[in-house]
């Protein structure tokens, strides 16, 4: 029998996420990261929880905004983030500007 496995979800504003998971190499423009950084991140043991997508969000098919997610994903991505501190795994994190 498989263990059961709990899913953490927290909804968090964007100045509580930067204040305690801290994006590291913030350019001038915004969350962006060269191809190299996110494989060489990728490669580390632990290092996909390091790792933020940053996301357009919608409703009812018009563009609404953005979002940060915890992991890699690939729907509606516009880049990545890498953290000083890493998520857990089972935590699905949303960050919001609101």
């Amino acid at each position: 029998m498989e263990k059961a496995t709990r899913t953490k979800v927290s909804i968090l504003t964007d100045d509580l996420w930067y204040k305690h998971y801290k994006p590291l190499n913030l350019d001038q423009d915004y969350l962006w990261h060269t191809d190299k950084e996110f494989k060489n991140q990728l490669a580390k043991p632990e290092g996909i929880y390091n790792i933020w997508t940053v996301i357009t969000t919608h409703a009812e098919d018009e563009y609404e905004g953005t979002a940060i997610i915890n992991g890699v994903h690939s729907l509606n991505r516009l880049g990545y983030i890498i953290t000083e501190n890493s998520w857990m795994e089972g935590d699905e994190i949303v960050v919001t500007d609101d």
